[in-house]
Order: structure tokens, then sequence, then C-alpha cells
């Protein structure tokens, strides 16, 4: 009979399986969580946004979607994305209970993937670039957890290069 692993075994191959969990990713129900999910890639508003409202890129978030099915985000896409829909409702383009509607399904879909961003991450970022904080926070997770952030602002797309990837290329 074989032995049994300890938990310190067990974290050390799902490590080795999943490169892409962040080191400092400590508590193995966390690091066990984070390889049932599988991978996962952060977005940013204006992604999680074309999924849910009709505008051209709506076609390639759906296929982002089936691609990659574990979204992440920093928790101010609530906000971000309660914006977007106020413009939607002021311009009389959604109802009122629509956009109550479509909150819940996109908070329904970021799930348990919504993150808190240290301030410190976020104001180094902001410090070495002309970005927002609110989009340096996106990067910031990125960055901490080693993955891509599928984006489309135009200004994290040239400063993040290395972190940050159009919607278009990433699924090209």
């Amino acid at each position: 009979m074989p032995r049994q692993l300890t938990a310190a075994e067990r974290i050390s191959r799902a490590r080795a399986l999943r490169p892409d969990i962040p080191p400092d990713m400590a508590s193995p129900i966390d690091i066990m969580d984070a390889i049932e999910q599988g991978p996962m890639i952060v977005v940013d508003t204006n992604v999680i946004a074309y999924l849910y409202l009709p505008t051209a890129f709506t076609v390639q978030a759906e296929q982002l979607l089936q691609q990659e099915s574990v979204w992440a985000a920093p928790v101010l896409w609530r906000s971000e994305f309660r914006n977007v829909l106020a413009l939607y409702l002021r311009r009389q383009l959604i109802t009122f209970e629509k956009a109550l509607q479509l909150q819940r399904e996109a908070e329904s879909l970021m799930g348990e993937n919504e993150y808190e961003i240290g301030s410190f991450d976020i104001m180094t970022l902001v410090r070495h670039s002309r970005c927002s904080a609110y989009d340096c926070a996106f990067v910031a997770l990125a960055t901490s957890l080693r993955t891509t952030l599928v984006a489309m602002d135009q200004s994290i797309l040239r400063v993040f290069s290395d972190t940050a990837i159009s919607l278009s290329l990433f699924l090209a």
C-alpha cells in the first residue's frame, strides 16, 4: 500500500504541476483550490462589460470565456462595471432591472476570483507609469497571480506589454 503524502509533500507536488501558483500563497487550502480551479487570467472591466453588453467586441469576449473560463479581477471591477451600467441606463439603452440583472450575472461569473490589491503594489506601478491607480490594480493583480491581463485599455497595453495583452491578440 502506497504511503500517504504529507500536506507539505502535496503542496510541493502541486507547485510542480502548477508553476503559476504564486509563491506567497501559503495556505494548503488556497493552493488546492487553485489547482482544482485551473489556470486563470485577469481581465479588465472593459472585457467584462463586452461580455454582457452588445458591443463590437462581444463575440470576442464570449470566445475568451469559452477558451479561458476562470477570470479574475480586483474587487474594484464591480464599481467600474456599475459605472458602465449607469451610462447605459442614463442613455436608456437598458432598463434599471436589466442593469441589476447584468450586475448579478457578472458578479456570479467573477465569483471567488475577486482580489484586494495592496496599495504598495499599485502605487509602485503608478510611480513608473501614467496609468491610473485603477488600471494599475489590474496589472498588479496579474503580476501577483503570475498570469496574463487581458485588457482593452490602450495605455495599459502600451506601458505594461510584458503583462497585458489585448483581447484580439490573446485570441489570435
